[in-house]
């Protein structure tokens, strides 16, 4: 489907997040509720929504592995 654009850690590392751009928010909480995760119980999602009006040329350019 090609919606997820980044993920990583929180700090402290209380959980996590996933930044996805999908066409609608039931797209969205259709992947979410069929997460292996969600679908097991191991893991719970709140689906927030928000609009992009500044955004870097090269957003993999900013990636960093967990420390």
């Amino acid at each position: 489907m090609g919606v997820f654009v980044a993920a990583g850690p929180e700090n402290p590392r209380e959980g996590g997040v996933v930044l996805a751009v999908a066409q609608d928010r039931a797209l969205t909480e259709e992947i979410v509720a069929g997460d292996p995760f969600a679908v097991g119980g191991a893991g719970t999602y709140r689906v927030t929504e928000s609009v992009a009006t500044r955004t870097a040329a090269e957003p993999a350019r900013h990636r960093r592995t967990a420390a």
